[in-house]
């Protein structure tokens, strides 16, 4: 399975931190390791939310 590219931008607010996340497929038949691969992805991106990630960034980030 490939990646989904997914752009988000990480945004900081009185109340806390929002994100918002282009590239999310609509409808489409994903396997459940395709699923998987997309939770792991949206839980480093909650993650940098909650360590205040700030600007747009492609995820999966790639390791230089």
């Amino acid at each position: 399975m490939q990646d989904i590219q997914l752009t988000v931008e990480h945004r900081q607010a009185m109340d806390g931190g929002y994100c918002r996340i282009d590239g999310l497929p609509e409808a489409l038949f994903m396997v459940p390791e395709d699923i998987r691969q997309l939770a792991r992805q949206l839980n480093q991106i909650a993650n940098d939310a909650d360590q205040g990630a700030t600007g747009t960034i492609q995820y999966p980030v790639e390791a230089d």
